[in-house]
């Protein structure tokens, strides 16, 4: 896929496959040592420490047992869960994911350091609309960034504020928005 720009490590694969092409079925597991992928938008490579795939007659498992761990975004990560073949593509994700002390940049907006711990459902890959996570993310530290211009912030609520729809009971003023 286009996402991945280059992979390197090691597998031991122990998979029977049988059948014709385009209905092979395989069976057996894959069980992942230390790899590195680059990854198209991260500065820094997906680390895999290990994990262990199985492969069945109609999906792909991996067993909470033996999640797939590595570490990212300056922190560590495990997943384990389900996913189902259909024909070349997938479906039917069901995905447990952990992390601890990832952190994010947007630049210029925000910083954020945060642990997961989520599941997240993709019954369609093709349709966005039916994805779902649920779960928790606690932000362990962020930073919020915004350009600001005091004079037009003052200006704008005072002049121009009795033409904006919302209604607010507490405003706070320019020292408690900006100490």
């Amino acid at each position: 896929p286009e996402t991945f720009l280059e992979a390197t490590g090691i597998a031991n694969v122990d998979v029977e496959m049988r059948g014709p092409p385009g209905e092979l079925v395989a069976v057996g597991q894959v069980d992942l040592e230390p790899a590195e992928v680059l990854l198209r938008d991260f500065s820094e490579p997906l680390v895999l420490l290990g994990g262990r795939l199985k492969l069945d007659r109609d999906k792909l498992i991996v067993p909470p047992e033996n999640p797939v761990r590595g570490r990212i975004l300056g922190g560590v990560f495990a997943v384990d869960g389900t996913v189902g073949p259909d024909g070349m593509s997938l479906s039917n994700l069901n995905a447990n994911i952990w992390s601890h002390n990832l952190s994010y940049r947007v630049p210029e907006v925000a910083d954020l350091t945060f642990d997961t711990e989520a599941n997240l459902r993709i019954p369609n890959f093709d349709r966005p609309d039916t994805w779902t996570v649920s779960g928790d993310v606690r932000i362990l530290d962020g930073r919020y960034y915004e350009n600001v211009s005091i004079f037009q912030e003052a200006l704008t609520n005072r002049l121009l504020g009795v033409f904006t729809r919302r209604t607010e009971t507490y405003e706070a003023s320019l020292v408690e928005k900006f100490p």
